[in-house]
């Protein structure tokens, strides 16, 4: 049998604290967790439930979305076979989320494989077990997950295998989905024309809507005035350039990857854009937070838009950004800066909109691209009517140029000067009501920089084996940046793993010690290859999970 015994978090040499709730503030954060990290293969993906302890058992919702790794053109299916790209085994494969409903299909491996993820929010973590189990499960298959974070606070939540009667959603339903992408034409692939969609997307907090695969075009936040104050999500190549945008993107060749309506997010993923007929965006929808992840690959181009613009209906709203204290929303031009910004926010009695930007690429800055921030609010002759109604409210994103035209990311183009970058643009977008802090964005950012940090450790079948089996620890030197002595004393025998995260939350190494006696023991760590920053060690020690800080110089 796996075991678990309490686990004991210390950081910063600070004295043991032992928890016995959850103290995570991270309201609107999902915990995303790929098999891999649960050991690999587990059983038929509808048999995993979740559980929190606080005074007593409650079930939780969890998700488990299957992924398959294909052939990047695999969204095509056969239309692909006759297109310049067709399918290859010397072309790159991708993970993609399956779905039955289009060319992916569904994932070849039945069971939870190292490629699937299984998904629950942070805020329904609880505290540590007394030693008992809930009803319904397996017992011998119990795992424990506990979440850090690097700001303060910690939580954890226990996975079973149910032995028959228990929903996977817990009977909870977070977020949904109305759509008719799966009987308008040219689904799930098609080469030309327009699909006219109507696809909605709902939770407590706010509703989105589409019109066509690229087309986003109404935003409702709950918690306000409930009214639509977005125009559209726009994509174009220049102020005024109306060759391409999310319009003519949405005119041509695409093929839909993912539709998924889960308890817990919604995931809608497409492909093509124009002469990039593999550049993918997807979209992942929480309850209070919506993700936006777009892959960029199509040949040698000057330069990408991304923004937001908003309605007349978001008149009065205030917008803010790391370059700016607040301005109102008028449709009459301001002064905003053009430096790149992490964040943005809008906030009004309509409610509260906080969108965050990250650019996660290889191509090499500033000398091959410049990033850069957009802002238009100009009502009577903004900088684009390519789309919409004509008008930017608070049109607001960013920019990035490659000044010297030699950026190609499309892994197919013939006429690539270089060999092509990876470049993805992610928007994570907040939902929250009209009394929201007006620092929100700023505090989602921070949050957003320090990852919640995830260990996994395994279950025991009695209290009395929740022993402290480590103490006594010592890192040393530290701070440092050659190698670090890692100490402690065993109660008794037990296996021993170090395991070396960054802030972000990626684990970069993990190392099997094996089993140590009791008493003190150990172990050297090589830390030379580690840039200067703050990373989190975690001593696993006979299933308990320790942490502790270390900063490289």
């Amino acid at each position: 049998m796996k075991h678990f015994s309490l686990i004991l978090l210390l950081l910063c040499n600070a004295m043991v604290i032992i928890a016995q709730t959850s103290t995570l503030n991270r309201i609107n954060d999902p915990i995303v967790i790929k098999g891999a990290q649960l050991g690999g293969t587990g059983g038929l993906p509808s048999d995993i439930v979740g559980f929190k302890f606080t005074n007593g058992w409650v079930q939780i919702p969890i998700q488990i979305d299957e992924m398959i790794l294909l052939d990047i053109v695999a969204p095509y299916g056969p239309l692909a076979i006759g297109s310049p790209i067709p399918p290859s085994p010397n072309n790159p494969k991708i993970l993609f989320y399956c779905d039955p409903n289009t060319y992916i299909g569904n994932d070849t491996d039945i069971f939870f494989d190292h490629d699937d993820e299984l998904v629950f929010m942070a805020k329904d973590a609880g505290g540590l077990s007394d030693g008992t189990y809930p009803g319904g499960v397996n017992v011998t298959g119990c795992t424990i997950i506990s979440i850090t974070d690097p700001l303060g606070g910690i939580g954890y939540i226990y996975l079973f295998q149910q032995n028959g009667g228990l929903q996977q959603d817990a009977g909870q339903d977070a977020v949904s989905m109305s759509t008719n992408v799966t009987t308008v034409a040219g689904f799930p692939a098609h080469l030309t024309g327009w699909n006219a969609e109507n696809t909605t997307i709902t939770s407590a907090k706010y509703s989105w809507h589409f019109s066509a695969e690229w087309v986003s075009d109404e935003y409702k936040l709950t918690g306000g005035t409930n009214t639509d104050i977005l125009d559209r999500h726009k994509s174009f190549f220049a102020p005024g350039f109306c060759q391409r945008s999310e319009d003519t993107f949405s005119q041509e060749e695409n093929a839909y990857i993912t539709n998924k309506d889960g308890a817990l997010r919604v995931i809608r993923s497409y492909m093509g854009a124009n002469s990039g007929p593999l550049t993918q965006r997807t979209h992942l929808f929480y309850e209070g937070r919506q993700d936006i992840l777009t892959d960029l690959r199509v040949h040698e181009i000057p330069a990408i838009y991304d923004a937001f613009d908003f309605n007349s209906n978001a008149n009065g709203m205030v917008y803010s950004d790391q370059n700016t204290l607040g301005v109102t929303v008028d449709g009459i031009p301001d002064q905003v800066g053009t430096t790149l910004t992490d964040w943005m926010q809008l906030q009004g009695a309509q409610g509260t909109v906080s969108i965050l930007y990250r650019t996660i690429t290889d191509v090499i800055v500033p000398t091959e691209a410049g990033f850069g921030n957009y802002y238009d609010d100009n009502a009577m002759s903004p900088n684009s009517t390519c789309t919409g109604d004509g008008e930017h409210w608070a049109a607001a994103g960013g920019s990035i140029f490659f000044p010297n035209q030699n950026v190609c990311t499309d892994p197919f183009s013939s006429g690539c000067s270089a060999t092509y970058k990876n470049l993805q643009g992610q928007r994570i977008i907040y939902s929250d009501d009209a009394s929201a802090s007006s620092s929100s964005a700023s505090t989602y950012n921070n949050q957003y920089n320090n990852q919640l940090l995830v260990a996994v450790s395994y279950c025991s079948s009695t209290a009395s084996e929740e022993l402290e089996l480590l103490n006594s620890i010592s890192v040393y030197p530290n701070p440092s940046s050659g190698f670090v002595s890692i100490s402690g004393h065993l109660e008794q025998a037990a296996n021993l793993t170090i395991q070396l995260f960054d802030v972000s939350g990626k684990k970069l190494t993990h190392s099997q010690i094996g089993r140590l006696s009791s008493g003190v023991f150990s172990q050297n760590i090589d830390i030379k290859e580690l840039l200067p920053g703050t990373y989190f060690i975690n001593l696993i020690v006979g299933g308990q999970s320790n942490w502790e800080k270390l900063v490289v110089l």
